[in-house]
């Protein structure tokens, strides 16, 4: 239960509240918004899990009520919180969503946070999410390495870890011919587990036990690298509860994507020139080295890594140009992508796709690379120039994700984004450029 208000204490609420979590209903509430030392009712009840409201930069929000009995914070603050509104003249706005914040914006974050907990497990108790709640959160800086301030709680709400931390299936990220252990941790009493598992995993001709309900398997074919999952349901007092599928990589990598920069077989290259290419590879392969091999040039650096720079050799006349790639990971090699093209003196495609190369060839900069939830796209060297840019962030397939027009610099959100290579195209008038972007 979510509780986004601020009433007068009364013995009726306060017995409907008790018995609530008797019963196993977990109650969430806002600090309040005046800011003062102490927390509102009925959030300082001791039978609720009060949430104050953070900004995005971590701090607290100045309006955030606080004191002792402050469980965490979660984000809201002043208005930067999107939500639905009620349709017509009835809502806050003429618009169907409306941006509110405060405490009562922080506060549905954490009960949102408990119902994906309990979606897990329903037989957590009140107690149980609390402390959950308390373990998982950030520390923020303004705690000053403390574990617990009367501003922050126990720390900014981490999604993420919360749930995970009631998640109790663990196990190996690749799978190869030996048999690996998958296991259930800190299963309720009176539960029992059965599993299920992709069709490129297959139990071991010996079967080891296992001191905690666990699964051992290996790889049907670990030449045939390929995705894998491994899934529990755990059968108790609590009804069937099926997990979430935990993702493997089965066997070795496979043969690697693309090669970004080596646009086509047949491409033209300057001689005496600097190239930067990258390997595109499945992003779960769990691979541990690139091997580059290249005809017609020389390896400046990058050997062992996901982007190789090369300066192309001297060319008289048209000699060949190649670059092959192979990946391995802890079950093996994987096969080979060559690419071949040639060298042409004083010719070749312009087109440079090294993502760091000399900046006197690259009008735009991108920070973070790799990145995780957004990156900033800006002019290397600034100009007065205030023709907007045309922006589109693709996939290695060429479908556009992201899409937009604007002035330098821009903040491109990757958010939904699964960790891979990304290509970002950007134009400004006859100006066209293309670097990669790194989702990690």
């Amino acid at each position: 239960v979510s509780m986004s208000v601020e009433l007068v204490s009364s013995v009726p609420f306060n017995t409907a509240m008790s018995n609530a979590v008797n019963n196993g209903v977990a109650l969430v509430a806002a600090s309040g918004n005046s800011g003062s030392s102490s927390i509102s009712y009925p959030a300082n009840n001791p039978n609720v899990i009060s949430v104050g409201a953070s900004l995005q930069n971590d701090s607290r929000w100045s309006g955030s009520q606080y004191g002792s009995n402050l469980d965490l914070v979660a984000p809201g603050g002043a208005l930067i919180i999107w939500t639905t509104d009620r349709p017509g003249n009835i809502g806050y706005t003429n618009d169907d969503y409306v941006q509110f914040g405060g405490t009562s914006a922080a506060a549905p974050h954490v009960a949102g946070v408990v119902a994906l907990m309990k979606s897990i497990n329903s037989c957590l108790t009140p107690a149980e999410i609390r402390t959950h709640l308390h373990n998982s959160a950030d520390k923020t800086s303004g705690m000053g390495g403390q574990s617990f301030t009367n501003e922050y709680g126990y720390g900014r709400l981490n999604a993420y870890k919360a749930v995970k931390a009631v998640y109790p299936l663990s196990g190996p990220t690749i799978v190869c011919n030996s048999a690996r252990t998958f296991q259930l941790n800190n299963l309720p009493a009176g539960t029992s587990v059965s599993w299920s598992y992709s069709g490129n995993l297959v139990p071991p001709p010996v079967i080891k036990k296992c001191t905690t309900p666990c699964i051992h398997l290996r790889a049907e074919n670990v030449f045939e690298g390929s995705q894998g999952w491994v899934q529990a349901t755990i059968s108790g007092p609590c009804g069937d509860v099926v997990l979430p599928k935990h993702d493997v990589w089965v066997g070795v990598p496979k043969e690697p994507s693309d090669i970004f920069g080596f646009t086509y077989d047949g491409m033209q290259f300057n001689s005496n020139s600097e190239y930067g290419f990258w390997a595109i590879t499945h992003y779960s392969q769990q691979i541990n080295y690139y091997d580059w091999f290249v005809t017609g040039g020389t390896i400046q650096y990058g050997q062992g890594t996901q982007h190789l720079h090369v300066k192309t050799g001297n060319a008289s006349f048209s000699n060949n140009f190649s670059v092959e790639l192979r990946t391995d990971n802890n079950c093996g090699i994987s096969p080979t992508l060559y690419r071949y093209g040639y060298l042409i003196p004083g010719g070749g495609d312009p087109f440079e796709s090294d993502t760091t190369q000399l900046n006197d060839k690259l009008k735009l900069a991108i920070s973070p690379n790799p990145a995780s939830s957004n990156i900033t796209v800006s002019e290397v060297n600034p100009s007065n120039d205030n023709t907007p840019w045309y922006l589109r962030l693709m996939n290695q397939q060429g479908t556009i994700l992201v899409e937009t027009t604007s002035t330098l610099p821009n903040s491109i959100s990757l958010q939904g984004l699964l960790p891979g290579a990304y290509v970002l195209h950007a134009i400004q008038g006859q100006y066209v450029e293309q670097q990669v972007v790194l989702v990690k």
